[in-house]
């Protein structure tokens, strides 16, 4: 999550999802490794299609401008074709894209492995 979140930076988390928004900070279980836990942002919500084209992000069509994304993690350029998501399902990408697994590698993640939202960070290693 470079540069928001260093590894050993310690954060404040609430479990209150009632409310989840685009550029939210989520912690959750890897859809593909259920035991790992994966802290990712969120960019596209419920009944949107999202696309990943050449490093850029749409939603529905329309540029997703990402001020929390450096030029400098974000130069591999994966093309991840269309994801249509369902309802109560998240599409999550880390901020340092090139070093991030994310829906653009497992697709959609539903909410119900969503289990907490950052919410600022406590202490910064480094």
């Amino acid at each position: 999550m470079l540069p928001t979140l260093n590894d050993e930076d310690i954060v404040l988390t609430t479990a209150d999802l009632t409310e989840l928004h685009r550029g939210d900070i989520v912690l959750f279980y890897d859809p593909i490794k259920p035991d790992y836990i994966d802290i990712c942002r969120i960019v596209g919500l419920p009944n949107e299609t999202v696309e990943v084209h050449e490093g850029a992000v749409y939603i529905d069509g329309e540029y997703l401008v990402e001020p929390y994304v450096l030029p400098e993690n974000n130069e591999k350029n994966r093309h991840s074709g269309k994801f249509v998501l369902a309802e109560n399902t998240f599409f999550l990408l880390g901020d340092n894209r090139d070093n991030s697994k994310d829906s653009r590698v497992y697709g959609a993640v539903p909410k119900e492995r969503i289990f907490r939202k950052y919410t600022r960070t406590f202490w910064t290693h480094g």
